[in-house]
């Protein structure tokens, strides 16, 4: 993203002020891949965990939406 073609193979840089932003916006992606998994089993430990990773996800996500209907190790008292 903004290097021309020729400088793409370079090292990139060590720090860079997005880096946290980004690894936050990749962590939530793996994170809501694995929320369905955890909700059919009954994971409160680690709905919770998600929880918090989607919480610092800063990217431009306007909603998430989350069906537990035919999830029955999941109540209304989870939620």
């Amino acid at each position: 993203a903004g290097k021309p073609v020729d400088r793409l193979d370079e090292e990139p840089p060590e720090d860079h002020p997005r880096y946290g932003e980004i690894n936050a916006g990749l962590r939530s992606i793996f994170a809501l891949a694995a929320l369905p998994s955890c909700a059919q089993q009954g994971l409160m430990e680690e709905l919770c965990k998600i929880g918090e990773v989607l919480k610092k996800d800063v990217t431009e996500r306007d909603a998430l939406n989350f069906m537990f209907a035919d999830m029955a190790k999941i109540s209304d008292e989870h939620l």
